[in-house]
């Protein structure tokens, strides 16, 4: 099971004091505002009034996302995790590793490989992402995968043997405070938003022709054929690792 209690222990201590002022004229109210820095007991230490740039920075404070004090950090949910969310990584490279059940995806083919742009049915996949990175693969099994749950490769192309995808000339764009719903949606959708193009295995990575394939599955209702999918030597430990 997945430690994720560093989400809900981030520890907050009180650094200043904000203290409003205002007038007893009933026909036009001021105020007037000072800052206490406090010490490391958090006391109050001698106050000044608040300065221009200092309210400035305030304000820009209060403006971030859900009006919190703090900006979001880079794959925090924005709510409860998602049940299919499987871990995230907060080494070095942060990232997210989730998965989506079987569904009809939009898929973008070039002219070359004569297959139509059109919706299809594809399998459960399983991703992970980095800012910069996104693997993909493919499972059997509808439910929720678990650390034994064996690996195919997915059924598509533009995608090496360990899993990786070659995004091509897709500029990716990953915020520093992207919350882990909004990641996950902006990865399908860099991804199901690329053209198909070209192989990168040595052959298809599909039992039989994978153009073959999706010529007969694009535009139709058929669910994507599960016995067509090829083992991959990664492992999903291997992915949390």
């Amino acid at each position: 099971m997945t430690n994720i209690s560093h989400v809900f222990n981030d520890l907050f201590q009180p650094a200043s004091l904000l203290v409003f002022y205002k007038n007893q004229k009933k026909e036009m109210s001021r105020y007037y505002v000072e800052l206490f820095p406090l010490d490391a007991q958090g006391h109050p230490l001698a106050p000044h009034p608040l300065s221009e740039e200092e309210a400035r920075r305030l304000a820009g404070f209060l403006q971030q996302p859900n009006g919190s004090l703090a900006k979001r950090r880079f794959l925090e949910a924005e709510s409860i995790f998602s049940p299919n969310v499987l871990h995230i990584g907060n080494g070095p490279e942060p990232f997210a590793i989730w998965f989506t059940p079987p569904m009809v995806a939009s898929l973008l083919f070039q002219p070359a490989l004569k297959t139509p742009s059109g919706p299809a049915g594809i399998p459960p996949l399983i991703w992970k992402a980095t800012a910069k990175t996104l693997a993909v693969y493919a499972v059997k099994e509808e439910g929720r995968p678990t650390i034994t749950t064996r690996l195919y490769h997915a059924p598509f192309f533009n995608l090496h043997p360990s899993g990786d995808v070659c995004m091509g000339t897709v500029r990716i764009t990953v915020p520093s405070d992207c919350s882990l719903e909004r990641f996950m949606s902006r990865w399908q959708a860099y991804f199901f938003g690329s053209y198909f193009s070209h192989l990168l295995l040595d052959g298809s990575p599909v039992q039989g022709n994978i153009v073959e394939l999706w010529q007969n599955l694009v535009g139709t209702t058929k669910p994507f054929p599960l016995g067509a999918l090829k083992p991959s030597a990664v492992t999903l430990k291997q992915l949390i690792a």
